[in-house]
């Protein structure tokens, strides 16, 4: 299979409030889709080239310190992604198989006022359902996480030391991440975390 290219369109606005700064695009690209076609040997068989992917969408991001001490980074994006130009038509507008209608994230932090250096952090990772097969009879359910955390900063030996700690997946949340063809992709499980940097 010959490499290919890809070409993107996209058209987007952007507003400064001064602190706070969003963002809102609209795009559209278009990429060929491959599949694996049986070669009768025992391996998995050969990638082909069958018609397109046409994905077409709206994104909108936001980014900054609202208010004094509290910073937000977030966005969320619309994706409309379909087959066209497949072999005899048969798969022509179905949905992309990997790919989810829906994402968004937010991520804030807040430094606190009882306590200099120290800020707790906050994110929520949100992605809808996506389909797993080109026919789209078999689909994967959206999921949502949750992380949470904090950091100190302040000094040791007169240098600078951050103590970071947080809970990816604080609730526990079992899920599929990502599918890719036939391959599952398991979420990752509650994680705690715990560091330490020191500059020299």
């Amino acid at each position: 299979m010959h490499p290919y290219l890809t070409k993107q369109t996209e058209v987007g606005v952007k507003y400064d409030f001064g602190t706070f700064i969003a963002t809102a695009a609209v795009f559209e690209f278009e990429k060929q889709n491959t599949i694996v076609v049986p070669d009768g040997s025992s391996g998995p068989g050969r990638l082909a080239i069958d018609g397109k992917q046409r994905h077409r969408g709206v994104e909108i991001s936001f980014f900054g310190e609202p208010y004094e001490g509290v910073r937000l980074l977030g966005g969320v994006t619309y994706s409309d992604a379909r087959m066209i130009a497949t072999q005899g038509g048969t798969l022509d507008g179905t949905f992309v198989t990997g790919v989810s209608r829906w994402q968004g994230n937010l991520g804030a932090e807040w430094d606190t006022p009882f306590l200099d250096g120290l800020t707790f952090t906050g994110r929520m990772i949100a992605t809808g359902s996506q389909y797993a097969s080109t026919n789209n009879t078999l689909r994967m359910p959206g999921w949502t996480r949750f992380d949470v955390g904090a950091r100190y900063t302040t000094t040791a030996l007169g240098n600078p030391l951050t103590i970071r700690g947080g809970i990816e997946n604080v609730l526990g949340t079992k899920y599929w991440s990502q599918v890719s063809g036939s391959i599952f992709s398991l979420g990752a499980p509650r994680i705690f975390k715990l560091s330490a940097t020191i500059d020299f």
